[in-house]
C-alpha cells in the first residue's frame, strides 16, 4: 500500500479515540503512527527522513530486499519486525513515555495516546496483510511471516481500487467521531 493510504487509515483509527478524549491532536498522531511500521524502507514516505543507513540484498527472480541496518550492524529487512503487533507496542509505549517528558499531558492524555498509536499501526498492518509480500506479525512470539491472501500486484490500478475503497471505508466508519469532534470544537468544549 502507498503511504498516503496508510496516512488516511491510521487517522481514521485515531478519529473515535480523538472524539472520545476531545484531543484533535491525536488525529494527527494516528496519521503519522499509520506510517511508522514502514520505518525500516528507506524509500517509503518516513523512512527517507530516517538518518540511518540503509541496507539493500539481492534475493531471487531480481527481487531486491530493503531494510536498515539498526544497533550492532544487524539488519531489520522491510515488512520484518517492525511490522509486528509487537513492535507496535513498543511504538506506543515510547510515544507515551515521549508525551510525558515533553509534558504534552493536556493535548495528549497518556492512555488516549497509547491506545491511538497501537490502532493506527494495526491499520497499517491490517492494509499490509493483503500484499503479495508477507509480514512478521506476531514478533516476538513468532518470527513466522503471514500473510492473507496473495495480494493484488503493487502499484496496478486493481491495488489502488482497493487502497480507495478502505480508505473511503475508514473514513466512512470514522465519520460519527469526527462529527462530534468538530462540534465540540465549534461549540468550544475542545
Amino acid at each position: 500500500m502507498r503511504g498516503s493510504t496508510h496516512l488516511i487509515l491510521g487517522a481514521a483509527a485515531a478519529a473515535p479515540f480523538a472524539a472520545s478524549a476531545h484531543a484533535p491532536a491525536l488525529l494527527a498522531v494516528g496519521a503519522l503512527a499509520g506510517l511508522l511500521p514502514d520505518l525500516d524502507h528507506p524509500g517509503s514516505k518516513i523512512g527517507r527522513w530516517v538518518p540511518w543507513p540503509a541496507a539493500v540484498a539481492p534475493g531471487g527472480d531480481g527481487f531486491t530486499k530493503h531494510g536498515r541496518r539498526w544497533f550492532g550492524g544487524r539488519v531489520i529487512w522491510h515488512r520484518g519486525e517492525v511490522h509486528s503487533i509487537g513492535a507496535g507496542i513498543i511504538a506506543a509505549t515510547l510515544a507515551v513515555l515521549l508525551a510525558g517528558a515533553l509534558d504534552l499531558g493536556p493535548w495528549l492524555p497518556a492512555g488516549w495516546l497509547c491506545a491511538t498509536v497501537l490502532a493506527a499501526w494495526c491499520s497499517h498492518l491490517a492494509a499490509d496483510l493483503v500484499n503479495r509480500s508477507p509480514i512478521m506479525l506476531l514478533w516476538p512470539l513468532r518470527r513466522r511471516m503471514v500473510r492473507v491472501w496473495r495480494g493484488l500486484p503493487e502499484g496496478s490500478f486493481l491495488e489502488t481500487l482497493a487502497e480507495l475503497a478502505a480508505a473511503a471505508g475508514a473514513i466512512w466508519l470514522a465519520l460519527p467521531d469526527l462529527r462530534l469532534l468538530v462540534a465540540g470544537l465549534h461549540s468550544g468544549r475542545i
